[in-house]
């Protein structure tokens, strides 16, 4: 089933909400609906949260519970995706602050499933901001 989605911006302009798994290795600008939501790791003093929106776009958040769960990092962008990758793109990490910074496009594998806990999505923490990322390196984040 194809539902068209709002658009977001010049550069991408819209998405299908499908599973893409042609290979191809381009995102193809198509959503796997199963990544809608969000999805928290909880560490012992800090916690990251992924919000995968339905229009594309993506946000992850950085929270330090030393403070009282203060926010150190939010990241934004959007993103597709591809035979089980995650393709992220306008990456900009703390928008509208003074250290804003423009990151470089960068590809997670991901793994959804669902275990004795519940569901997971199986993933890289965006703080290791590398550009690309396999699943061998990923932690469970749940909804």
């Amino acid at each position: 089933m194809i539902v068209a989605c709002l658009t977001v911006t010049t550069m991408f302009a819209s998405c299908d909400i499908l599973n893409d798994d042609d290979g191809d290795g381009n995102g193809d600008g198509k959503i796997d609906t199963k990544l809608i939501g969000n999805w928290v790791y909880d560490g012992l003093d800090y916690n990251y949260i992924y919000k995968f929106h339905q229009d594309g776009s993506f946000e992850y958040d950085y929270r330090s519970l030393v403070f009282g769960l203060q926010t150190i990092s939010i990241t934004e962008g959007n993103f597709t995706t591809s035979n089980n990758k995650v393709y992220f793109t306008n990456i900009v990490i703390q928008k509208g602050k003074y250290n804003e910074t423009w990151y470089p496009d960068t590809i997670f594998e991901y793994e959804i499933g669902k275990d004795d806990k519940g569901d997971y999505l199986k993933i890289v923490s965006f703080r290791y901001r590398e550009s690309y990322v396999d699943i061998s390196e990923a932690i469970k984040f749940r909804k």
